[in-house]
């Protein structure tokens, strides 16, 4: 077995891959393999929070126990958004065809 020198800890060595992933749905929102280190650590939550506006992005009653949410009415209005782009995106080709996988 060889050791890896000290200049090539950066690209040799063990690798991590880092998932982000939606308890409900099982999709993977993000992901990112390197080493496990401050800076990949980093920059997967920075991608990680680019792509999921809120902690709960994907259960519905998540916003709806945020009293916060609630206070501001965030809730409602982001249900109103999401169910309007659903309805508009679910007519453009192949989203029929999509969801029949399903």
């Amino acid at each position: 077995m060889k050791r890896v020198e000290r200049h090539e800890i950066s690209h040799k060595g063990d690798q991590y891959t880092f998932i982000g992933m939606s308890a409900s749905a099982k999709a993977i929102i993000s992901y990112r393999t390197g080493k496990r280190d401050s800076e990949n650590t980093d920059l997967f939550i920075q991608d990680l929070r680019e792509r999921v506006p809120t902690s709960n992005f994907f259960q519905r009653n998540g916003y709806e126990r945020n009293p916060v949410a609630v206070r501001n009415n965030t809730v409602a209005k982001l249900l109103a958004v999401t169910d309007e782009r659903m309805d508009s995106n679910s007519t453009k080709p192949g989203a029929k065809e999509l969801a029949a996988s399903f």
